[in-house]
């Protein structure tokens, strides 16, 4: 193989890889619990958190 075939072999592994670890990082995320954006959005009694 040429040194151009194995550089180009070698960024294509390496774009592989990155994709790959994004993804488990992703499904990782996908379990965890979501925060509200809204601070206080469960509250219905009108009560306000602000100091």
């Amino acid at each position: 193989m040429s040194f151009d075939a194995l550089t180009i072999t070698g960024l294509i592994a390496a774009v592989l890889c990155a994709g790959f670890l994004i993804a488990l990082i992703n499904r990782d995320d996908a379990d965890a619990p979501r925060r509200s954006p809204i601070s206080g959005a469960g509250q219905t009694d009108g009560s306000d958190r602000r100091s």
